[in-house]
């Protein structure tokens, strides 16, 4: 009685995860200050509290049980829900994920020339790493959906579909001879995010978007950001007549080709609304040891 009321109360660890057995019960609580901790260890069905202070108290109940009870900032709740609920198999399970989509990513676009891979723009490369993606994230149960460059978007709704979608995600395709990791690790990221909230039953609030971006290596076309500013609608007409530097063929036969709309290009359509969008953000892991 008299403390401030609590805005959520969240279970995490293995009481979250549906252990057959449980150790003790991690409680997460947000909107509440130290007095609610105070409160808890005055409740009638503790036996002795084990420690108390600002954010944490932990007691042992009547029943033997052992319950700590944590205090968390609203916008920390959901990165303190994966810490406290992940186990070492949760880990595992994630590690193996993306170990196995990048070994796929790498079987299916190997330079056999210069070493590394080769996911070309608007070409097979590219196309089989967004096809494969797609699969990854249909397997996650998101909606897949694409723009007039091709682009690829993976969402998994939100409980408000009308709020302003959370976007991540990066490029797919490489230079000749490049680095699996490059651009794909923000895709890669992105997925495993969704399936780590998904493991603990946790539903965001709003939309989020993974982006699988076309054409971000100017190399082929010697024109940069091809995919991302056709998707904001900036990309201009004159860029469809740039010719790739291996095919010498133009921009919107390869465009075409893939499955996208050129004349949307020269239109100018746009396909994500800056007021839809809450925020953006991209892994992009570049290193001599992961790319080689």
């Amino acid at each position: 009685h008299g403390h401030a009321p609590a805005a959520q109360i969240t279970p995490v660890g293995s009481l979250r995860r549906g252990c057959e057995t449980c150790g003790d019960i991690d409680l997460l609580v947000t909107g509440a200050d130290g007095s609610l901790l105070e409160a808890f260890t005055r409740y009638p069905g503790v036996e002795r509290v084990l420690g108390h202070g600002d954010t944490k108290s932990s007691a042992l109940l009547h029943g033997g049980f052992q319950v700590d009870v944590r205090l968390v900032p609203a916008d920390s709740r959901g990165a303190a829900m994966q810490y406290f609920t992940g186990s070492k198999a949760h880990n595992i399970a994630l590690r193996d994920r993306a170990e196995s989509i990048f070994n796929a990513l790498r079987d299916g676009s190997v330079d056999t020339v210069r070493g590394g891979v080769n996911r070309d723009t608007y070409g097979p490369g590219e196309q089989f790493a967004h096809r494969l993606i797609a699969d990854q994230a249909r397997a996650l149960g998101l909606e897949i959906g694409t723009d007039a460059l091709c682009n690829t978007y993976m969402t998994w709704p939100g409980r408000s579909r009308s709020l302003p979608a959370l976007l991540t995600g990066s490029h797919l395709d490489s230079v000749p001879g490049g680095g699996n990791f490059d651009g794909a690790a923000g895709v890669v990221a992105g997925l495993l995010a969704i399936e780590a909230l998904q493991r603990q039953g946790i539903q965001l609030e709003r939309d989020f978007t993974v982006m699988g971006i076309r054409a971000e290596e100017s190399l082929w076309f010697q024109y940069s950001y091809i995919g991302s500013r056709g998707a904001l609608g900036m990309l201009k007409p004159e860029a469809l007549e740039r010719r790739r530097v291996d095919t010498q063929r133009t921009l919107a036969e390869h465009l075409l080709e893939a499955g996208g709309d050129p004349e949307a290009v020269r239109q100018g359509r746009r396909f994500i609304e800056r007021d839809r969008v809450a925020a953006f953000l991209e892994v992009d892991r570049k290193s001599t040891r992961l790319n080689s």
